[in-house]
């Protein structure tokens, strides 16, 4: 009787291990045959595509595009195409997104769908000058999403439309989402036209902000902008604000900001002399050599590190301070390695 349990046992077993198996490879029969057709489609649509911008005389569109699918893929082609073609051949290219893509559909999904189909919608209006188009993505930047928010931003900017950043910083905050990993990279485009904007996010009261703002300056040449770095990087009362406006200094390639950076140097916060001697190298002040030398003797391992980086940068002045430095010393490994590391270069 128990053996005859087992064998009934282990004949359902064996009879649901089997059907798993074909539920399987149907499963992956079914996966197959979609994507064998989504790549039909897609080479039928690329087809038409490069006939389309290619011919000396456009050819009347005639691919129709049946549903959201044709719509992707019409898109990620268009997508992938601008990204290396440009004069007449970007012109139909746009031309055809507004001739073939429902623009309505899209608006329609980015006001009422769910939160990942906005964003992807938001993302692919990118090529539109539709006036409607760009007040809906206005309208987008005070989405509860996040990722909402910066696709919308995005597709604004590549359509060369103006965002104001004085307006659009308090919704990221509203929104705790001036730590969203990819705000950083917005406000750094936005940077170069909302000067004003991060002169005030600068000297503001949201130490947050400034440091957002003083990393988003980049390589600017605004000298307004300069001057505030200057003076946020002297006075401002918070260390990573100061810091930030360093870093962006030694950036910005402003060597007129050598008597700040000199005065970092002494600051009372480590972080702020770690950034004033990647400036001071990064500039070349070598005026600055013996500050760096001294900046070897501090406690902190990761300033030695960076001063020793700096003056190896310097040239003679500063590489003849590093190989002054006795066999014995504590940095002697960091001086070799920095040494290294720029004739290596």
């Amino acid at each position: 009787m128990l053996l005859k349990a087992i064998w009934q046992a282990s004949l359902v077993l064996s009879l649901l291990s089997i059907a798993v198996l074909l539920s399987l490879i149907v499963r992956r029969i079914i996966i197959q045959s979609i994507e064998a057709r989504l790549e039909r489609r897609r080479a039928e649509i690329k087809s038409q595509v490069l006939r389309y911008i290619s011919s000396e005389t456009p050819p009347a569109w005639t691919e129709p595009i049946r549903n959201p699918d044709d719509e992707r893929i019409l898109l990620g082609i268009a997508t992938s195409l601008l990204q290396s073609v440009s004069g007449t051949m970007r012109t139909r290219i746009l031309t055809l997104l507004n001739t073939a893509i429902s623009i309505d559909r899209m608006l329609a999904i980015l006001r009422r769908g769910k939160p990942v189909d906005r964003a992807k919608v938001a993302a692919r209006l990118f090529w539109s000058k539709d006036p409607t188009v760009h007040a809906e993505l206005r309208h987008a930047l005070s989405d509860p999403s996040p990722e909402v928010v910066l696709a919308a931003a995005g597709s604004l900017l590549e359509a060369g439309q103006h965002i104001d950043l004085a307006a659009l910083v308090p919704k990221l905050k509203d929104r705790d989402m001036l730590d969203h990993r990819g705000v950083r990279e917005l406000l750094r485009r936005l940077a170069p036209r909302n000067s004003a904007a991060i002169i005030a996010m600068l000297t503001g009261d949201d130490y947050h902000a400034a440091t957002l703002a003083a990393d988003a300056v980049g390589a600017s040449s605004d000298p307004a902008v300069i001057r505030t770095l200057r003076t946020v990087a002297s006075l401002h009362r918070d260390k990573d604000v100061r810091a930030a406006a360093i870093r962006a200094l030694g950036n910005a390639g402003d060597r007129e900001a050598s008597p700040t950076i000199a005065a970092a140097l002494n600051d009372p916060s480590w972080e702020v002399r770690v950034q004033a001697t990647i400036a001071a190298g990064r500039l070349r002040l070598v005026h600055l050599a013996p500050q760096l030398a001294e900046a070897l003797g501090d406690d902190n391992w990761w300033l030695q590190w960076r001063a020793a980086q700096a003056l190896a940068k310097l040239g003679p002045a500063g590489e003849g301070l590093l190989r002054q430095i006795p066999f014995d010393s504590p940095v002697a490994v960091l001086a070799d390695v920095a040494l290294a590391e720029v004739h290596s270069a």
